[in-house]
């Protein structure tokens, strides 16, 4: 009994002492750091809705707080009234077509998301593309994210229509051309 009761303390400390070494690089680590920011991110929402005196931009942190309970057909019909309600010169318009795109993706239309990333292209290539380039690495299509941004990269060489994701694009267009890592690869 006292063997047994012995081994199962120290089944415990060992399996306590490994959660702790890994923190927060477990599952369990990870799945709680996830709920906490989703936590942070909800309150943050909610506060901004409460500060906001500009309507437009109050219904824009209302959709987006949809989507992140869960609410996506209240999510895509409020980025969409943001969207018409806003002028297309303004930030709140473009930031509206891409969290629409977000959601519409999440929703599972993903015919909807990429034309809604495209409708952009116009008056904002480098997010359009940025949208595009991000659609297809989530559905696993390297060659056109690739190409994507390549083009992306080169217009922004003559016109700076990246701006402040130049870097972003970079970044990822690297992480793309490194080859891919494999678990069961020894040198």
């Amino acid at each position: 009994m006292k063997v047994g009761l012995a081994s199962a303390v120290a089944g415990l400390l060992a399996v306590g002492a490994a959660v702790g070494l890994t923190w927060p690089d477990n599952s369990l680590g990870v799945y709680l750091q996830a709920r906490q920011n989703h936590a942070r991110t909800v309150h943050a929402l909610e506060a901004r809705i409460a500060r906001e005196s500009d309507p437009l931009a109050r219904a824009f942190y209302r959709a987006w707080l949809a989507e992140e309970r869960g609410d996506l057909a209240g999510a895509i019909a409020g980025f969409e009234a943001v969207r018409q309600g806003a002028a297309v010169e303004r930030p709140l318009h473009l930031h509206a077509t891409l969290r629409l795109g977000q959601s519409l993706g999440r929703s599972g239309d993903p015919a909807r998301e990429i034309e809604t990333y495209r409708s952009l292209m116009d008056r904002h290539p480098g997010a359009s593309r940025l949208g595009q380039i991000f659609f297809h690495l989530r559905r696993d299509e390297r060659s056109p994210a690739l190409y994507l941004l390549e083009e992306a990269l080169a217009q922004d060489a003559r016109d700076g229509s990246l701006g402040q994701y130049r870097q972003t694009a970079r970044e990822t267009r690297d992480g793309l051309h490194e080859p891919a890592a494999r678990p069961d690869h020894r040198p």
